[in-house]
């Protein structure tokens, strides 16, 4: 069984809010670390699921893919990772 670190969402997403995906993941998974990107102007909905702790942090968009890259390099550094490799276990660089 694989097993992630961090999770990174969109807040509209076709089936269900960000916020609803990471709040189940928090209840299945509560060690993963929650990232949600939005592009939406009104953040209420947002600041309740930060609140609730449900989400760690949050980027708006567009978000340099080098701000993710050094938030997921500092939350290495501090928890360690516990990730087991995927693929052919090259590094993806987006």
């Amino acid at each position: 069984r694989l097993h992630f670190d961090a999770i990174i969402v969109d807040q509209n997403m076709p089936m269900m809010k960000g916020a609803e995906l990471l709040a189940t993941c928090r209840e299945k998974y509560p060690s993963m670390y929650r990232i949600m990107l939005t592009g939406e102007s009104d953040t209420s909905a947002l600041q309740a699921a930060v609140n609730d702790g449900a989400v760690h942090r949050f980027f708006t968009k567009p978000c340099p893919v080098e701000t993710l890259q050094t938030e997921l390099e500092n939350l290495i550094l501090r928890e360690g990772s516990k990730a087991s490799p995927v693929g052919d276990g090259r590094r993806v660089e987006a």
